[in-house]
């Protein structure tokens, strides 16, 4: 009888780890969101199997939340476009990309830009995402991938790779918008890199931005212009992330963009996730 019974539950196990349940939010489908700039009640520029985030091209505000329905439950997001001089974010469509994977993804955007000029702004405007999950899913890794790009980018229209995005868990707004100690990418050996202009140093991830390529050309992949990171929710099942501008070279003005985000669990997550909610059924029994 024993033996029956350990096997059953080794066949549960296995069954909660390989199943979504309807509990989890994250688990049966990742969160996808398409940010449409200046898109709203416009049609055919929403990425495929991705959830539609529409804004205007001159918002009268900074802060914009929405519900989205992930896996037959809610994942509340809050977006805040941050600019040092207190005026509002904007929205942007570009020309149509033509076909590629993430085509419709890419060819519109949510944005800050600077106002002013010189050293010491890139981290005073910015934008921050928070996503909560419930209490649920408290102390959880999740995988993030955030695209950044905009046919503005490559300032000085040469080679060089120029343009940059940042991405961290801590407000890049900290001590005044940047740090003592600046830094340089130790992954690049762009000449015109002097590093003065990093005003802070991403905990997450740092990503191309791009040199003049668009989206549809075939030699740029799906990802090409993202950056990838992982995050642990908080005690409430909660996880705010900053994205902004990390220029080589400074021209005089910038922005930063964000044209999409995906958020799915580590497997980690996957296999804890599905034995609560075994357990909750368990419990409702």
């Amino acid at each position: 009888m024993c033996r029956k019974l350990l096997i059953l539950c080794f066949a549960l196990v296995v069954i909660a780890m390989s199943t979504p349940v309807s509990a989890a939010p994250s688990v049966a489908t990742p969160l996808k969101i398409d940010f449409n700039g200046e898109g709203t009640g416009q049609t055919g520029r929403t990425q495929p199997t991705w959830q539609a985030w529409d804004f205007d091209r001159a918002p009268t505000t900074n802060v914009f939340t929405k519900a989205f329905t992930v896996g037959g439950d809610k994942v509340s997001v809050e977006l805040r476009g941050i600019k040092n001089d207190g005026s509002n974010p904007g929205g942007r469509n570009r020309a149509t990309l033509g076909p590629s994977e993430l085509g419709q993804m890419h060819q519109d955007l949510f944005f800050v830009a600077t106002t002013g000029s010189g050293v010491g702004l890139a981290g005073k405007d910015y934008i921050q995402v928070k996503l909560s999950l419930g209490s649920a899913y408290a102390n959880k890794t999740y995988k993030i991938t955030t695209w950044a790009w905009d046919t503005a980018f490559n300032t000085f229209h040469d080679s060089s790779q120029d343009d940059y995005s940042a991405w961290g868990v801590v407000n890049p707004n900290t001590n005044g918008g940047y740090r003592v100690t600046m830094w340089d990418d130790p992954a690049t050996t762009d000449v015109n890199e002097a590093g003065i202009y990093k005003c802070n140093v991403p905990t997450l991830a740092r990503g191309w931005m791009g040199v003049g390529a668009r989206p549809s050309d075939p030699a740029i992949t799906a990802y090409t212009y993202s950056s990838s990171y992982t995050v642990m929710t908080d005690g409430t099942g909660a996880v705010t992330i900053y994205g902004w501008w990390d220029g080589d070279r400074w021209q005089g003005s910038y922005h930063f963009p964000i044209n999409g985000l995906m958020m799915v669990p580590e497997p980690t997550t996957v296999a804890l996730l599905g034995l609560g909610g075994l357990a909750l059924l368990r419990r409702r029994k």
